[in-house]
């Protein structure tokens, strides 16, 4: 790596920035664990993974460790609405080299580190990705997800014009008994605001609880306004809640979604 390198790595909501490397190699002695360091100018601009080609997905991967994305430069500046500008185009996370996996330098934890992580992108983009499930299908899938977990819906998702609620669900099919829960569901790439947040905690009655779903995350603001009757959920624990209750789930989203269970190999202490 050097001065003038681009680098790519994921934050939250499959999210990921782009930046470049603006500084040597060096030692800061006030950073324990960490202390080997090059600064970084990140682009004001955070790419989607649904707006990323097939190739360059699975390219990046779980992203773990260090490897070269050369050959996706061109898209990835692209991505940036930039002219592509060097071919030394770097990622952080992931033992990969164009592709290719250097299994054999790869521990027995790191390797089942990384067949997860790819799983786990995997099965993102098959749940995530608004050009799999519409807005409505999607609801659908939440509302098949509530189910999974124990609770009956006691008005279904209606599709168009909601009054800022997809979804009434509770432990009984009359939703007479307690946590009564009303749900907002937003499918999309953007992140919730604060004012979608509020919407939905205007229309909560004493005794509800409030379930706010958004694939594309939600703001600093509107994460301040979740409270001990609102939960805010993202799409990456709509992901952990459909692994964790897949085999509940009814068979057109298994069908959809298809997993498979699989054993890994690590070292005894992981098990």
């Amino acid at each position: 790596l050097k001065v003038g390198d681009r680098v790519i790595t994921r934050v939250e909501d499959r999210q990921y920035l782009i930046g470049t490397i603006t500084s040597d190699y060096r030692y800061v002695e006030s950073l324990p664990g960490q202390p080997y360091q090059r600064s970084v100018e990140w682009h004001s601009r955070q790419v989607g993974r649904d707006e990323m080609t097939p190739s360059l997905k699975n390219t990046l991967g779980g992203l773990m460790t260090v490897f070269n994305a050369t050959r996706h430069s061109e898209e990835i500046l692209r991505l940036l609405d930039e002219r592509p500008a060097s071919s030394q185009e770097v990622t952080g996370q992931e033992a990969e080299s164009a592709g290719l996996e250097d299994t054999e330098a790869l521990t027995e934890i790191a390797y089942a580190e990384d067949i997860e992580a790819k799983a786990r992108e995997r099965i993102e983009d098959l749940i995530l990705d608004p050009r799999r499930f519409g807005g409505h299908e999607f609801e659908g899938l939440v509302a098949a997800l509530l189910k999974a977990m124990g609770f009956k819906i006691v008005r279904e998702p209606l599709g168009g014009a909601d009054g800022g609620v997809d979804m009434i669900a509770a432990p009984d099919v009359f939703g007479f008994e307690q946590p009564r829960i009303i749900v907002q569901v937003k499918h999309r790439q953007g992140m919730a605001a604060a004012g979608d947040v509020q919407r939905l905690k205007g229309a909560l009655q004493t005794g509800e609880n409030g379930l706010f779903v958004s694939t594309g995350g939600f703001t600093k603001d509107a994460k301040r306004l979740a409270a001990q009757n609102l939960t805010l959920l993202d799409g990456d624990k709509v992901v952990d809640y459909f692994i964790e209750h897949y085999e509940s789930m009814p068979s057109e989203y298994k069908a959809k979604v298809p997993l498979k269970r699989v054993y890994l190999p690590v070292p005894p202490d992981q098990i």
